[in-house]
């Protein structure tokens, strides 16, 4: 399969492009910043983005048979209300691109597979967890709830 991973240079997108280019997909990471003459393993592709900004990486992300949306400004920083802010954005308005993204091309059998973390259900200590759980009422459990509700639309 061809493979996009939109935040792909991230913690888990470190470790999904290997793993999904050892299985022999085609794996391209759309990346704000690509590091020129940076060496790639093989299957593995780096994609300039601006989602601001329509241009020919719509055409090339569209190509692919999944987009993986890992995208979102890191949480591992203080929390003032500006970087709350941007945490919420990061994930909200990418997300919403990759959707509007999809939508353009759903009769070519494109899939979004958005990811929110495990911060959905807030802080439960060792409460077992289920998808039936409610979602949690701290920050990071409202940005998880509302990133999903943005990516369910595709």
């Amino acid at each position: 399969m061809k493979v996009a991973i939109v935040g792909g240079s991230g913690l888990i997108g470190g470790i999904l492009a290997p793993a999904l280019t050892a299985q022999g997909h085609i794996v391209t990471i759309l990346t704000r910043h690509p590091v020129i003459n940076q060496d790639l393993p093989a299957g593995l592709k780096l994609l300039q983005y601006n989602l601001g900004k329509p241009g020919a990486w719509q055409e090339k992300a569209a190509e692919n048979d999944v987009i993986i949306n890992l995208a979102g400004s890191s949480i591992f920083r203080r929390w003032t209300p500006l970087s709350k802010r941007n945490i919420l954005n990061s994930r909200i308005l990418t997300t919403r691109k990759l959707v509007d993204l999809i939508s353009f091309h759903q009769n070519q059998g494109k899939s979004l597979l958005s990811f929110s973390g495990a911060g959905f259900y807030g802080p439960h200590g060792d409460e077992l967890i289920t998808e039936n759980v409610k979602p949690g009422c701290d920050f990071l459990a409202q940005v998880a709830e509302q990133w999903e509700a943005e990516a369910i639309v595709a």
